[in-house]
């Protein structure tokens, strides 16, 4: 399987209807009693934030065994395995005393490679090592240091010592029968210390004998694509704000130049994926087109249109046949189309069983597996994993919930729309409904801004934050507003240097359709998000305060040009130089709309209630941005609520502070739609005990 280093479903069927009786039962009615309640208890602040119980489910190659990430007693992420042929049992493989498994791979049917990090730390703890192990515990060797501290709990042997330096970082595996992986090396820039480029080595789990892939390869590489051998065919390289795209034949030391354009230019070659036959497959717009490298100068053939939709996904190969099958992508939601037939029928089944969730079927050897495993969600319901037998076309049973406590029943019902801006452009939304809602019933509306802002803000299926609100009576919308990634070039393209400007007025414009749509009180609108929806929430209280009555934002920028001139963050050289002036703002020619598009500027204008909490160790956006903006603002406005959550960095990671940002959230939302707005943060709440967080008044 070529690896990369570095038409949705029917909404209105999936909506319609509730998870199948038979799919419920597995994993509910989780009571004191082992009886289910009439009406059970609203979920709780942590069913939603606390950790997810599975993380990841993976097949071995060849389907007999099953691995899995989830939580252990004492409430770290742990490495477990099953021998899916005999009675499904999980056992512990792998563990840190002070640490979390964060991912893990097969390296083949019977050795894993996993790293780990310490998700209770807002530190940046680095790539976490590496380590293998085989799946009876024996023969556990660590191949990359770790940046935490830790205690490795393993079954089996003892771990080796002499390993590769943190400058290293898991690739890829290989295919085939072998031990061996690629890690990259990070070769970072003398003067920035940012990244400089990419070099591959191959590496033995065991043995950890190691060389190199390459003698030589093409400057600044920071993205490689391996075909189905695990050779290096691609190279992508950034520098200076130009893309530059290298291919080399099949055993060739020579690397040819494909294609050079300026990173942003929206006709830049996009490479993603290398089948057996030496066809490339590229992501331009909304189409994924198959270019021949034997010939990579003739034509393009279209592989896949998305209509509306760039091309985002991952691809489903059969090692053993080294035959792709399919490609799974994202539209509104996410979906598969199989160029397999008979993966396709086998789809069909799946979908017959459980047509109230889309389900997602990955597998490494799929057409001789004894088993494909099922990865089922929809808007309502979170992540479950299944086993399915497509010998016996029938499940064999549920291997893991990512958090059984949710129950799908009490859930708002979650849509995808299009609404036009002022302008006339068309902005992609989701929108999340309280459950119990009654048709026409006009209810509190938050408008929850995604960071970023060049990304992708969320898709159709289950999402915490919108969930939580609606399960508390909120509608919520979630618009993706322009300069979002993930809806064609122009969208993107309509947000370069419109912070605080047609971006801002994106989000008005979504809360004015919320209400004429009848979804929303119109009285009764907040704001909120993180990191740039921390932004979008000042500037919305500033430039729109007859819209928006009240506002919560989590390690929001406050400040322009703090993002250019603070000398700690941890923009690198190439942002500063090339990205940011392009996307954003150049701090020279653009100085005067810097300054009007910036909160911290205006933040005497800011007189709705409003709640800030920044983590004290932020390097993306230093805590400085919250401290200033919070000494400016409380010369005019009694009704801000500050909270600082030490040991955290660009948001929260450990469950206690999430849980604790919510219950907060929770509570300010509460006060604003029952109280006078002038009263909302009279009397605010200090931090939960033994959370960690350290709320103070503006000084």
């Amino acid at each position: 399987m070529a690896k990369a280093v570095s038409a949705g479903p029917d909404r209105r069927r999936l909506g319609a209807i509730g998870i199948r009786a038979a799919v419920v039962a597995i994993a509910a009615c989780m009571s004191a009693s082992g009886a289910c309640a009439d009406r059970p208890p609203r979920p709780t602040v942590e069913d939603f934030f606390g950790s997810a119980l599975v993380r990841d489910v993976k097949l071995s190659p060849n389907g007999d065994f099953l691995a899995m990430t989830a939580l252990a007693p004492n409430g770290r992420v742990r490495l477990l395995v099953a021998d899916l042929t005999k009675p499904i049992e999980l056992h512990p493989l792998a563990s840190f005393s002070g640490a979390d498994v964060r991912r893990f791979f097969w390296v083949n049917n019977r050795r894993l490679a996993y790293d780990g990090q310490d998700l209770r730390s807002g530190e940046e703890t680095g790539y976490g090592g590496l380590f293998a192990v085989d799946r009876d515990g024996s023969d556990a060797v660590q191949l990359i240091a770790a940046t935490f501290d830790f205690h490795q709990e393993i079954t089996g042997s003892q771990i080796r010592s002499r390993i590769l330096p943190t400058t290293h970082v898991f690739a890829s595996t290989v295919p085939g029968e072998t031990d061996d992986v690629i890690v990259a090396e990070l070769v970072s820039k003398p003067s920035d210390r940012s990244l400089d480029h990419l070099r591959l080595i191959r590496l033995n789990t065991r043995s950890r004998e190691q060389h190199s892939l390459l003698d030589r390869q093409p400057p600044w590489v920071q993205h490689w694509l391996l075909d189905a051998d695990g050779d290096p065919r691609i190279a992508v390289s950034w520098h200076e704000g130009i893309q530059r795209v290298h291919h080399r034949g099949k055993g060739s030391p020579d690397w040819k130049l494909l294609d050079e354009k300026n990173e942003f230019d929206p006709q830049a070659m996009d490479p993603r994926f290398i089948d057996m036959d030496d066809g490339l497959y590229v992501a331009r717009g909304d189409a994924l087109y198959r270019v021949d490298l034997k010939q990579p100068t003739q034509a393009e053939k279209p592989f896949l249109t998305l209509n509306g939709f760039d091309f985002n996904g991952s691809w489903e190969v059969d090692q053993k046949e080294r035959k792709l099958l399919g490609v799974h992508f994202l539209t509104d939601a996410h979906g598969t189309r199989w160029i397999d037939p008979r993966m396709g029928e086998t789809q069909k089944t799946i979908d017959a069983a459980m047509p109230a969730t889309i389900n997602t079927v990955t597998c490494t050897s799929c057409l001789s597996s004894r088993f494909l495993l099922v990865h089922a969600e929809s808007d309502r319901q979170p992540a479950r994993f299944f086993l399915f037998d497509p010998a016996a076309h029938k499940f064999i049973g549920g291997v893991g919930d990512a958090r059984p406590r949710i129950d799908a029943k009490q859930m708002g019902q979650r849509d995808f729309f299009r609404y036009r801006a002022r302008d006339g452009l068309e902005i992609p939304v989701y929108v999340t409904l309280p459950p119990g809602r009654k048709k026409d019933e006009r209810v509190p509306l938050v408008v929850l801004v995604h960071g970023g802002p060049w990304v992708r803000g969320g898709s159709w299926e289950w999402d915490a934050e919108a969930q939580f609100l609606a399960t508390r009576g909120y509608a919520v919308i979630q618009p993706e507003f322009r300069g979002s990634i993930g809806f064609g070039y122009d969208h993107f393209h309509a947000g370069w240097h419109q912070w605080g400007l047609a971006m801002q007025d994106d989000l008005t414009d979504a809360a004015r359709w919320a209400v004429a749509q009848g979804y929303a009180d119109p009285v009764r609108i907040a704001i909120g998000g993180a990191s740039y929806g921390g932004y979008a929430t000042l500037m919305g209280l500033i430039k729109d305060p007859e819209v928006f009555r009240c506002g919560f934002e989590l390690a929001g920028v406050t400040d322009i040009g703090l993002m250019y001139s603070i000398v700690w963050s941890d923009a690198s050289d190439e942002a500063l130089k090339y990205g940011m002036p392009t996307l954003i703002a150049d701090p020279e020619k653009d100085a005067a709309q810097i300054a009007e598009t910036s909160p911290l500027k205006s933040a005497q204008r800011l007189t709705q209630p409003l709640l800030m909490a920044y983590g004290a160790n932020d390097v993306r956006v230093p805590i400085t941005h919250g401290t200033k903006f919070r000494d400016a603002v409380a010369h005019t406005n009694r009704n801000v609520e500050w909270h600082v959550y030490n040991g955290e960095g660009h948001g929260l990671r450990q469950d206690e502070h999430r849980i604790d940002y919510w219950r907060h959230v929770e509570a300010f939302l509460d006060r604003c739609f029952s109280a006078s707005p002038n009263q909302v943060s009279d009397n605010r709440p200090g931090p939960a005990p033994g959370t960690g967080a350290s709320p103070s008044a503006p000084q």
